[in-house]
This record gives structure tokens, C-alpha cells and sequence, in this order.
């Protein structure tokens, strides 16, 4: 079964920004940026939120944007997962 957050359209367009590394390629490609990176991470957060709190209560996933970053912070002091992006 395909893995319905992290597929193959995520890493292609991660392995093709590291070879485009500008503003210029990201503005042209951000389309796809949103469907195939940020909102399928941004679903992974929201739905690992169920799992952590059948480990513990103290554990809340909160998935949003802030200045230019997508962050995972686990409100039991952890941060997890921060992606720049071009903005």
C-alpha cells in the first residue's frame, strides 16, 4: 500500500529544488509545491495527532505556518519537523 502523505511526487520535487536551489524555480514551481509537499505534511501532522495522544495526553501535534515555515511542535517541549520555504 502507497504511503498517502510521502510519495514519489514529494522526493522529485525535493531532488529537483536541490538542483534549482532559486526563487525564480520555486515561484514557477510552487503549484506543485502545495499539493505534493506541504499539504500532504500538513495532513501527516493533523493525522499523527490521534496517534500521540493514544500514547499521551500531553502530546498535541500542532501543524501550522509561521514566517515562511511549516512546524511540527509537540506541546510536550519537543519540536519535530521544520521546512523552509521560499516566501
Amino acid at each position: 500500500m502507497a504511503n498517502p502523505y510521502i510519495g514519489p511526487k514529494l522526493f522529485a520535487f525535493l531532488r529537483e529544488l536541490a538542483q534549482n536551489n532559486n526563487k525564480e524555480w520555486f515561484e514557477a514551481h510552487r503549484d506543485r509545491f502545495e499539493a505534493d509537499v506541504r499539504a500532504p505534511l500538513l495532513a501527516f501532522i493533523t493525522d499523527f495527532d490521534v496517534h500521540l495522544k493514544q500514547i499521551s495526553l500531553h502530546f498535541v501535534a500542532d501543524a501550522r505556518k509561521v514566517s515562511g515555515l511549516i512546524e511540527m511542535k509537540f506541546h510536550s517541549g519537543l519540536t519535530g519537523v521544520k521546512l523552509e520555504t521560499c516566501t
